[in-house]
């Protein structure tokens, strides 16, 4: 019933809470995508009916994944009902987005991961590779596409960007206040993909009780957690702060 395209890593931004180095599958590794991309054409596809496309590259810079895109033949996927995208952003361009046309009736969500709220962080330090500028013209093309209903723009909670939670908040809702769309804000728990010492993992992860930031991410994360837009995986941690003010 679901495929996650979980089998490429390429991807334009070279985040520290994802990987050490920039990955773009080429020669022998695209042609292990390709194949698995055929696979799936000719053996699975009338069977599929949901896409989600990817949490382990980005779907517009992998090579395999935005050509599968723009090719898309619906005929083969008679079941399919939904295309999740999850991308950074940064090439979800109009001009991309219209050579993508077959697949615009499917895609009703999305996800966009961003980690940040202001230029200096979101290109220095959560998003290597990435321009500040762009992402926000583009976040107000994409708002706008009429298929899509439902958004989630996603904030990985570490220590270079806890600090930028409620104003991560107010730029999201400000760039969404003119649309009648379902916005889902959320803040997630950083997690060690094998690129972090444990020495390094425990600096990085401010929800760890024995970080020395705790304390103050809490104080940030009580900014948002009544707002109806967010969402976020650190409930455990304030009712454990309930608990102890009883």
């Amino acid at each position: 019933n679901m495929v996650n395209f979980c089998f490429d890593k390429s991807c334009n931004l070279q985040c520290p809470s994802c990987r050490n180095e920039l990955i773009n599958y080429l020669g022998k590794d695209r042609d292990k995508v390709d194949d698995k991309l055929k696979q799936l054409n000719d053996e699975l596809s009338d069977t599929i009916k949901r896409m989600y496309i990817t949490g382990t590259s980005d779907p517009f810079y992998s090579k395999s994944f935005r050509q599968f895109l723009i090719d898309f033949q619906p005929q083969k996927y008679p079941k399919l009902e939904k295309i999740w995208l999850h991308t950074n952003a940064i090439l979800w361009t109009e001009k991309l987005w219209n050579r993508m046309s077959k697949i615009h009736k499917y895609v009703t969500e999305c996800e966009v991961s961003i980690d940040a709220a202001t230029k200096d962080t979101y290109e220095n330090k959560v998003r290597l590779g990435g321009n500040w500028n762009t992402l926000i013209d583009n976040l107000k093309f994409i708002i706008k596409i009429p298929n899509i209903k439902n958004y989630t723009f996603s904030f990985v909670v570490q220590d270079t960007n806890f600090q930028e939670i409620k104003p991560f908040y107010d730029i999201i809702t400000d760039i969404c206040k003119n649309t009648n769309k379902k916005i889902n804000i959320f803040y997630n728990h950083i997690t060690n993909w094998g690129t972090f010492t444990d020495e390094v993992y425990l600096l990085k992860d401010v929800s760890n009780k024995n970080n020395p930031h705790h304390l103050s991410f809490i104080n940030e994360l009580k900014k948002v957690t009544t707002k109806k837009e967010v969402t976020h995986n650190f409930h455990h941690l304030l009712d454990e702060v309930k608990q102890t003010l009883i």
